[in-house]
């Protein structure tokens, strides 16, 4: 009894003799155990500082994308000795579209220039503008987030030259009267709109219930004649209404088709016409090569000041093409 007694005595004193050493190495556990968990804090904390610092740089960064097409069509009709007779004709028509994007953070600014100009020529005397207009828009806007933003648009449309009309004079059948209906800023038209942006590739609509449409008339015998509807003499009208604008820009069988959509609309709060103003483009070009390009352009017009019906105007055409796109990001 004594010996086992002994024994266990012995082995008690055993275990505290150990029990310094066993708590050293708990301890010693834990310092490694918390030294390891402050480097992986302070490693996850640089990363997130990294991200951080990348996140500001990206969104500090301004985008640009850059792009410019143009088009030239020509054609020619001649008769030499026809004894069925015919007129020779010369067409020529020229394309130019620019479109510039800057996005800085949650802020960005589209710019488009659209330009169209057309001339024919009979028996090379008499010389006719076939196809007239520039469009040039600016959209700025504010990220709000999926998809939405602040919207700010102005948009600006007129022609190059003088434009003529030709009719039958009503006094003799035979003779036909010839008088100009345009020219450069008579009629030129300004909408300006503060609203909303909804976009999501490759579509985009605009809605502004607070909008402006200007009308001007810069030459005052055109004026004088009420070429647009606004009255005789009048070469300014200002409207107060609401907008609708929608685009889509769209590729597709292998990038050798691309369809451009663009539909507008106003109505006005003010005055007594409040029925909607309605433009629709549309342009369909079907990429041959790297040179030549097939074009198809049609606009649907409808404005009750200038006419009850509605006017249509389209084209079609084969010519030499030009493209160039660019893009690059430059930070702060």
């Amino acid at each position: 009894m004594g010996i086992f007694h002994l024994t266990i005595k012995k082995t008690n004193y055993i275990h505290m003799k150990k029990l310094p050493w066993l708590f050293a190495l708990s301890l010693n556990t834990m310092l490694i155990s918390a030294q390891t968990e402050v480097a992986d804090i302070e490693k996850l904390t640089k990363t997130l500082e990294k991200q951080s610092e990348e996140t500001v740089a990206k969104n500090d960064s301004t985008k640009n994308l850059f792009e410019m097409n143009v088009l030239l069509q020509v054609s020619n009709v001649g008769f030499v000795n026809w004894v069925a007779g015919g007129d020779n004709m010369f067409n020529s028509r020229m394309v130019v579209f620019l479109h510039d994007n800057v996005t800085k953070g949650k802020f960005s600014l589209v710019q488009k220039f659209d330009a169209r100009f057309g001339y024919t020529a009979v028996n090379w005397k008499e010389f006719r503008k076939s196809e007239d207009e520039f469009t040039y828009n600016i959209l700025g806007l504010y990220g709000l987030g999926k998809g939405w933003s602040v919207a700010a648009m102005g948009n600006l449309r007129s022609q190059f030259a003088n434009g003529f009309v030709t009719e039958p004079n009503p006094l003799n059948s035979n003779v036909d009267t010839t008088y100009r209906a345009s020219a450069i800023f008579a009629p030129a038209y300004l909408d300006l709109s503060l609203g909303f942006n909804y976009k999501k590739a490759p579509f985009s609509v605009t809605i502004s219930p607070v909008a402006g449409n200007f009308i001007f008339v810069a030459d005052k015998k055109l004026a004088e004649a009420d070429i647009v509807g606004i009255g005789a003499d009048k070469q300014f009208l200002a409207q107060l209404g609401a907008s609708f604008r929608a685009e889509l820009d769209i590729k597709f069988a292998k990038n050798m088709l691309r369809y451009r959509s663009y539909l507008f609309s106003f109505v006005s709060y003010t005055g007594n016409n409040h029925i909607p103003l309605v433009r629709w483009e549309n342009t369909l070009d079907f990429a041959l090569n790297k040179w030549f390009t097939a074009s198809v352009y049609a606009l649907f017009y409808y404005d009750k000041m200038q006419s009850d019906q509605p006017q249509l105007n389209y084209s079609f055409g084969l010519g030499l093409a030009y493209a160039f796109k660019t893009a690059h990001t430059k930070g702060n």
